[in-house]
């Protein structure tokens, strides 16, 4: 199967999204190029080195324009859009084939990702993972037509919220007998809001299952320690493999680190909802 993916420069979103694709969908051969890129402009250092300290996949190293690559593009099983718009293009050139875009597969236009060149690192950061969202939900929901998951996303919109959040998850299982689990990497925090609830320990970078029967009971999930590069392990399949298999027996709500501070916005807030099916923003 042959997959090609656009976008407007192809320095970015269609790199990313073409190396997720690549080592998500090992059997797929994947090409990108940009309606707006110029041959042969390389990769900015800053999109190579979050792309390699999340472990995103191999980027490719220089640009390529859609004008050199038109007949791959015609020749494409299936076309990935980093947004809808550029569909204008595949209809001008005559594409028949199908395409999707990953902005499809989002919760709402917050989530989608903007072209990012000439932003700040830390602004890079934030729409490389609504890249990452976008492009792994399509690769669960879109290509293998899976069944939509039982997980919740609850975001705290601020540090002050994270109680509410704890506190939104607690009732939530006592209507549906759900497994909590704290994924805010960075900062674990379940022993400070788990009230009346046992706190059990895990390690993201481990296979080793959610326990279900754990689950069921007035247990909360959480890292056994800080980790520094939080988005590593909330892109891996480690740790979404383990909460998709506990999902199958038991709805599962997550709590994501906070989505706002006063200075800085968290990448990892918005990764934690790579495979949920619902995200709920909470604020006091």
């Amino acid at each position: 199967m042959n997959v090609f993916v656009l976008c407007q420069r192809n320095l970015v979103r269609s790199p990313i999204i073409e190396a997720i694709l690549s080592k998500s969908l090992p059997k797929i051969s994947v090409k990108s190029a940009g309606l707006e890129a110029d041959d042969e402009t390389e990769i900015p250092s800053s999109v190579k080195q979050i792309a390699e300290d999340w472990q995103l996949g191999q980027l490719k190293k220089n640009s390529d324009s859609v004008s050199r690559l038109r007949e791959e593009i015609l020749d494409a099983d299936l076309v990935v859009l980093a947004e809808r718009k550029h569909y204008r293009y595949l209809n001008h050139i005559g594409y028949e084939g199908k395409w999707i875009s990953i902005t499809d597969s989002v919760f709402d236009d917050s989530f989608v990702a903007v072209d990012p060149l000439g932003f700040n690192l830390n602004e890079l950061k934030i729409e490389i993972a609504k890249i990452v969202l976008g492009t792994l939900r399509t690769v669960s929901y879109q290509l293998p037509d899976l069944k939509p998951s039982r997980i919740i996303t609850n975001i705290p919109n601020s540090p002050s919220d994270t109680g509410m959040a704890f506190a939104h998850a607690l009732f939530e299982k006592s209507v549906q007998n759900s497994a909590i689990i704290d994924l805010d990497l960075r900062s674990p925090c379940a022993k400070d809001f788990s009230q009346n609830f046992s706190v059990i320990e895990y390690d993201p970078s481990e296979a080793t299952p959610f326990s279900s029967s754990d689950a069921s009971k007035n247990v909360i999930f959480t890292p056994y320690k800080e980790f520094s590069v939080p988005e590593r392990h909330l892109i891996s399949d480690s740790l979404r493999d383990k909460i998709r298999e506990l999902a199958e027996e038991i709805p599962v709500i997550q709590i994501s680190a906070p989505r706002l501070t006063r200075s800085t916005l968290l990448a990892d807030s918005i990764l934690a909802a790579c495979d949920s099916i619902h995200v709920s923003r909470i604020s006091c």
